[in-house]
């Protein structure tokens, strides 16, 4: 029984070191070296919050996307307020870029008919939009483990 509950017992902490692990600065927007803070006015931008993205940040948003239509706006949107998320900070560059994975690149490629080429992006230590699902995954293993050893 003590062997169980510290496995479950570790298991728990790596879980919430992960989902937990957050920016404490945004990198990036007018939010640049402050917190994330509420965006109640944000109309484009509004996944996150707390959020790196301010009123302006998102008009500013919504304006460069306003010429996308369809499932080539919502791909837009996603990956642009994507890097506004305080747990996507870590994909930001020193110099402002934004660190997007080959795998996203393509499938803005295909939804949107960019002709970005993709072969130059990153596989790992980027965005892609799956990153939430594998901290999901993990407290599903969690849960699983715990169901199995009790």
């Amino acid at each position: 029984m003590i062997k169980a509950t510290t496995i479950i017992a570790s298991l728990l902490i790596i879980v919430l070191c992960t989902q937990y692990t957050m920016a404490q600065t945004c990198k990036i927007g007018t939010l640049f070296n402050q917190s994330p803070k509420q965006c109640t006015d944000c109309t484009t931008c509004t996944g996150a919050n707390p959020t790196c993205a301010t009123r302006s940040d998102d008009l500013e948003v919504s304006s460069n996307l306003i010429l996308l239509t369809g499932d080539c706006r919502v791909v837009g949107i996603e990956q642009a307020c994507s890097r506004y998320d305080p747990k996507n900070q870590k994909y930001v560059n020193n110099d402002g870029s934004y660190r997007i994975c080959k795998a996203w690149c393509e499938k803005r490629k295909s939804t949107c008919n960019d002709p970005t080429d993709c072969s130059n992006y990153p596989t790992t230590d980027c965005w892609n939009n799956s990153n939430t699902m594998v901290l999901s995954m993990g407290t599903f293993i969690l849960i699983l483990i715990s169901i199995l050893l009790f």
